[in-house]
């Protein structure tokens, strides 16, 4: 019989794999702290973003206007005749309760009968008909008057790009009213 082999380890090498195991195990503790942060920072980003596109869209749909009253007003044709068309809406309108101010450079008006629809801008507004190279869109002879502004409206043409308009085919105005205790609705 085959006298049995006894080995033995080397006293000077047997820490050598704990050593080993301790610098991976550091290693995997360093990129998951690398990886934590990374996620940490990238979830409060979102949340940011989140939070701010949630007021954006908040704002959005508690800024309601409530139309108050509609009325249309005809021209006279002649001394007696009156005109067969509504020449000019006069539209009330309020914030609803609660509602954040509006700004009306970003109000578009929508006229519709059913088959032909018009579109209108603040008369006020710089950006809306602009040229491409141009700075100024607005309604000419757009001034502080709101009785100015309703006569230009009505009576005033603007060119946009080839084409001679009358104002009141892409613009309205306003006439800002204080109404606190509600005497107009």
């Amino acid at each position: 019989m085959k006298a049995n082999k006894v080995l033995h380890m080397k006293k000077d090498t047997r820490a050598q794999v704990g050593i080993g195991t301790l610098i991976i195990f550091i290693a995997m503790v360093l990129v998951a702290a690398v990886a934590a942060a990374v996620l940490i920072q990238t979830s409060g980003t979102l949340q940011q973003k989140a939070q701010s596109t949630g007021k954006q869209a908040t704002q959005e749909v508690s800024s309601n206007l409530m139309v108050k009253t509609i009325e249309g007003v005809r021209a006279k044709n002649s001394a007696t005749n009156m005109s067969d068309t509504i020449d000019l809406l006069k539209l009330k309108v309020g914030l609803n309760v609660g509602s954040s101010p509006v700004d009306v450079n970003q109000v578009v008006v929508s006229i519709t009968d059913g088959t032909t629809a018009n579109n209108l801008v603040y008369a006020g507004n710089t950006k809306s008909y602009s040229e491409a190279g141009q700075s100024n869109g607005a309604m000419g002879s757009f001034g502080d008057s709101a009785a100015t502004n309703l006569v230009t409206l009505l009576t005033g043409v603007t060119t946009i790009g080839s084409d001679n308009l009358t104002n009141s085919q892409k613009y309205y105005t306003v006439e800002k009213i204080r109404d606190e205790d509600a005497s107009f609705s």
